[in-house]
Parts: structure tokens; sequence; C-alpha cells
């Protein structure tokens, strides 16, 4: 997937090019109902069961371009989880994937990416410069958390990559060298690659669904720099007049209900194990424990625990986000 080089982009657009190079969609429907959207993407034919489940899940397809599908939730529920890898990215390309989601939309079908990578590549630097920078004390990150890797054949550099931030947020960076690939014919380049997960990836993939594709390159570029700026002549030459664009995620305020949610679906089980080893399953004897644990928890409440208590049951629920530009 390519996106258009129209000369207004303030990016060097006749010098890098965008894709979306890894995709996890869950779509709640099940796999009996879900060959609708495949046929969209083009994935019907070719998709086979692979013989075994795979994580969280009691079934495996496999189909074209690494594609997969896992369906029938260990733990119940009627949805199905899709990866697309890079192959299978490029091979369902942008205007099917568009077609597919205003498809869900129209039928009114809940889903959700779970994680999105976008990736700009470019011949205007090298990694190297990026590593320079930031050793030069140049690089404004959101991330605390860097970690550079080089690999060496001889005296010849073959591999080189930054790694922004940390596999366990919802926002990493990676910088390498990319010698293989479609981009730049057989020249090697440098491949920005932000990986985004959880809310980052789902509001991520909806942001650029919802624009004309002739606006991706400039979207991908300012989310860039919201999480990664570099104060040198070089990167602004790069990126002209992109802004710091970036979705932050306000977490809900804690609530009596979601707080009695999480007691029942993940202390309770733990807890309800433990007392009986303790205890040898003797009724009494849990209850004695129990209230003894209630009030060693009562001593050590923190001020955000107490107030839960003045909380109504079931309050307004609300997810906030906002997309500062500057």
């Amino acid at each position: 997937m390519q996106t258009s080089t129209a000369s207004h982009l303030p990016i060097d657009a006749a010098n890098t090019l965008m894709s979306y190079d890894w995709l996890s969609l869950t779509i709640w429907k099940t796999y009996a109902e879900i060959e609708k959207y495949l046929a969209v993407l083009g994935l019907v034919e070719g998709l086979e069961h692979s013989g075994h489940g795979s994580q969280g899940f009691h079934q495996l397809y496999v189909g074209t371009a690494a594609f997969s599908l896992s369906a029938e939730p260990v733990n119940g529920g009627e949805f199905c989880s899709l990866q697309f890898p890079g192959q299978a990215c490029a091979h369902v390309g942008v205007d099917r994937m568009r077609e597919l989601v205003t498809l869900l939309v129209n039928d009114r079908v809940r889903f959700r990416a779970s994680r999105f990578d976008v990736t700009l590549d470019t011949q205007q630097f090298e990694v190297a410069a990026v590593a320079a920078a930031r050793a030069a004390g140049q690089v404004q990150c959101a991330a605390k958390k860097f970690y550079p890797f080089e690999e060496w054949d001889g005296d010849e550099l073959v591999g080189h990559t930054l790694y922004f931030g940390s596999r366990k947020s919802q926002k990493m960076l990676r910088v390498y060298l990319k010698t293989d690939g479609d981009s730049f014919g057989s020249e090697p380049f440098t491949r920005l690659e932000m990986e985004y997960k959880g809310k980052q990836a789902e509001m991520q993939f909806l942001q650029l669904m919802a624009f004309d594709l002739a606006d991706w390159l400039t979207i991908a570029a300012a989310s860039l720099r919201g999480f990664l700026d570099i104060s040198a002549d070089w990167w602004r030459d790069w990126l002209g007049a992109i802004p710091c664009w970036s979705i932050k995620i306000r977490r809900p305020v804690q609530t009596l209900k979601r707080a009695l949610t999480f007691l029942r679906e993940q202390v309770a089980p733990t807890f309800a194990a433990v007392m009986m080893a303790l205890t040898d399953g003797d009724v009494d004897l849990m209850h004695a424990e129990f209230r003894k644990y209630l009030s060693e928890g009562a001593k050590r409440m923190r001020p955000r625990h107490r107030r839960l208590v003045k909380l109504p049951p079931e309050p307004d629920f609300m997810t906030y986000a906002w997309f500062p530009i500057g």
C-alpha cells in the first residue's frame, strides 16, 4: 500500500512511503457468520483449518499470505480474532480493508483493532543519524525505554535497529535498516515502524479508516512526531510542517461497578482457592479467615479506596480522548 505523493503534503512525500504492516482485528461474529466479511477481503478461498487451536481459542484457520483466524473462544463468547501480518496487509490492501470497515459499521457489527503497526519508509536519513541525535540529546520521546541493536558481518553493518518504548506499552517505535522490500527496489532504506496496542491501536486504526487516503501519510507522520521528535535540520527537512499529533486516552474513573466486576471475575476465584487450601474446605474456618482479611484490608485502605464507599453503584462511565496538535 502506498499513499498519494501529492505536492501539498508537508512531508517529503516523494521520498517517503507509508503502509500498515500488522493488524490484529477482533470481530464479534461467530465463524459460521463471518464468511460474508472475509469475502470482502478476498480471504475465503484457501482458508483451511490448522488441525489445532490457538491461544485462547479452540479453532485456528490459516489462509492466504499468512492470514489467520481464531474462532470459538475458550472462555465463551461469539467473536473471532483475525491476524494480518505484513504479507496479509499487502494482499488485502487499503480499499478492501476500508470496504470491510464500512460493511461492519453498516451492519452494526462490533469490531476492534488490538494491534496496528504503521510504517514510514524513507531514504532521507540513516538509522545511525537517529542514534547520533539521541546521543547528542536531540531526541524528545514519550517513552523512556531505549534499546539499540547492531548486527555485523565482519566489518559490514548488516542490521541496525533502535527500539523506543516497551513491548508491554501501547506505543512503541522501531527504527531499523531494511534491505529487502518493495519500497525502494533493491536499495536499502530506513523504516520507522510505530506499533500500537490496546486503545491506541483501536483509535489509530479508526482514525486512518475515517480519513481520505491522501491524508494518511500526513496523519501517520504527525502521530510519529507526537511520539518521537528530533531537533535536527535533517529531521525538519524530512517532516516539513508536520505537527505533533497524539491520541491520549484518559483512564476511566474507578467506579463501584468496575470494582465489583474486578473482584468477582479476577480476585474471587483465586481467593476462594487459597481459602480452601488453608482450611481444607472447612466453612467455619473460611469465614474466620475471610473476616480477618476484611479487617486487615480496611486498615490499609487508601484515599482511592475510600472514595469508592461514597460513590453510587453505577455512576456514569466515560472514556475520554483528545487530539492535541501543535
